[in-house]
């Protein structure tokens, strides 16, 4: 009655569920001169225009409307709003808004924060230069805003999943502060600019599911010390690294699928290792092709799907180097060494490595299925195995005492099962065994190598397993008998 609410929130408060709340009106009699916060998001009005009276609320400081079914030419009498702080436009996918032209919104000096998602901006050509005149912006939010394509020169912005076309200027690598650029989901086109390789303080970049094509070279990277999340993924490019022996991403953040191009392209490549980030999908069978690979370590992800058949065919883990470890050491020259940190015999080791000294393939921690391919028991010349804490399931290869130089061996925490191999004991280099937690039933075998591994906790939580170490006895010997195993079926 008095006309002095200074806020007023309408919003619709329930989460949104595919239901429209019913159909909402603004009266145009509306008299709040002392208004600054007015929320009507979430509601229902119809594709009806935004009101030309809100910007007669000169007070106001904060305007929500977002998810608000408005739709139409949003008006320009917003400008009038010099106090505005917060601005909330953001389309719905039932109604949407458009803009004929951006050249109120500096009027609006003070804006920190605005979002116009989902907003038409097609026709607004002068978005990019209206925008870098809001002194005070700090969020900007323009997702799937239908902007026109960017100019020449560009501004200290960033922008994602709009139409964006044509080449990344040049100038990108002016932004020298800039630490978060993502253009992902555009149409953007050409090379990536050399200049790229100038953002030193840049820690995510994503131009994923563009049309960028030509070659990437060590040199754009060289200067990125600070980048730790990378998504080039669903573009047309190709690497020009053919030299490239060691690639170690290991502890970022890095998400996404492993690119299957790596394995067409990198065809020097000893040492892949980006352990210990986010990465998800199939392992894939490309990887197979990189027949130098002597040290794989995808441990600690989030990969899934099964064990390709063609992991069996990395040529530098079949072959058993210059007939022995000892004789490696005779001519030390004439093999390249590297750093490497390796995860072998139960602790993280770092290597100064002679690379024909180390094989390791570590796919640890991860969510990989299905059984363990006999084809890896191809791998006479590898050192380090681990496939722990996965969900590997059937037996253990029945010829996994053909990888005759194996000095660890970790397949604990699986749904493994039937019998422990005979033929592992076989192993003469075995200097580390870990099978607890899978569902390993019958006698452990003995002799050769496993008589020095008598330790109990090798085996333990496989209730259907006996034999020494362990203090169930296989039937036969005295005095202790096998857990009785349960029939399936």
């Amino acid at each position: 009655m008095t006309g002095h609410v200074v806020k007023l929130d309408l919003h619709y408060p329930y989460p949104y569920d595919g239901r429209r709340p019913d159909k909402s009106e603004v009266s145009p009699s509306l008299h709040l001169g002392h208004l600054n916060y007015l929320d009507l998001s979430m509601n229902n009005f119809s594709g009806a225009p935004i009101p030309d009276f809100i910007g007669s609320l000169a007070k106001l400081e904060y305007l929500i409307l977002s998810n608000a079914g408005f739709g139409g030419t949003i008006p320009h009498q917003l400008g009038n709003l010099s106090n505005l702080l917060y601005l909330d436009l953001a389309s719905n996918l039932h109604y949407s808004s458009d803009v004929d032209n951006l050249g109120w919104l500096p009027s609006i000096r003070f804006l920190q924060h605005l979002d116009m998602s989902n907003v038409n901006l097609s026709k607004a050509s002068n978005w990019i230069h209206v925008i870098n005149m809001l002194p005070s912006l700090s969020v900007l939010r323009l997702f799937r805003a239908t902007l026109p394509s960017l100019p020449s020169t560009l501004p200290h912005v960033n922008l994602q999943q709009n139409n964006l076309s044509g080449p990344l200027p040049n100038q990108i690598g002016a932004l020298q502060s800039l630490g978060y650029l993502d253009l992902g989901l555009n149409l953007l086109d050409g090379s990536i600019p050399a200049s790229l390789g100038k953002l030193s303080a840049l820690y995510y970049l994503n131009l994923a599911a563009n049309s960028l094509a030509g070659a990437l070279t060590e040199a754009h990277f060289a200067n990125l010390t600070s980048l730790s999340s990378l998504d080039l993924s669903y573009n047309l490019l190709t690497v020009n690294c053919k030299l490239l022996t060691t690639i170690d991403l290991g502890n970022n953040k890095l998400s996404g699928r492993i690119p299957e191009w790596i394995g067409g392209s990198l065809l020097s490549l000893r040492v892949l290792r980006p352990r210990s980030n986010m990465l998800d999908g199939n392992i894939p069978w490309q990887l197979s092709l990189l027949s130098s690979l002597q040290v794989l370590d995808l441990a600690d992800n989030k990969l899934s799907g099964t064990l390709p058949l063609s992991f069996g065919n990395f040529i530098a883990m079949i072959m058993i180097q210059n007939g022995g470890k000892l004789a490696l050491f005779e001519n030390m020259a004439s093999y390249y060494i590297e750093n490497i940190q390796i995860n072998t015999k139960g602790s993280e080791l770092m290597f100064t490595s002679v690379f024909s000294l180390v094989t390791s393939l570590d796919l640890s921690d991860n969510n990989i299925f299905g059984e363990i391919p006999e084809e890896l028991t191809n791998f006479h010349g590898l050192h380090s195995l681990n496939l722990s804490g996965n969900h590997l399931t059937e037996r253990i290869p029945i010829n996994i005492g053909a990888m005759g130089q194996l000095e660890p061996l970790d397949l604990s925490m699986n749904n493994l099962s039937s019998i422990i191999p005979t033929s592992i004991a076989y192993l003469n280099f075995l200097e580390h065994l870990n099978l607890p937690y899978n569902n390993l039933s019958r006698r452990i075998p003995s002799g050769n190598q496993l008589q020095i591994l008598n330790d109990p906790s090798i085996y333990i939580s496989n209730q259907y397993l006996c034999g020494l170490p362990l203090p169930e006895k296989y039937p036969g010997d005295e005095p202790a008998e096998c857990p009785i195993e349960k029939k399936t079926g």
